[in-house]
């Protein structure tokens, strides 16, 4: 099984990094060994690398 999440771009973009490890950190947990986390970013909304 596969779980596909995509981060809370708003908090991201804001730069609140912790909010966004923790969020991805509880929902692995979630998952356990019982299924795959598939993390999605919206790197198109990114202004530039940095």
């Amino acid at each position: 099984m596969k779980i596909d999440m995509v981060i809370s771009r708003g908090k991201f973009h804001t730069g609140e990094y912790n909010y966004v490890f923790d969020e991805i950190a509880t929902i692995k947990e979630t998952c356990g060994d019982k299924a795959r986390l598939k993390v999605i970013l919206e790197t198109g909304e990114l202004g530039d690398y940095d």
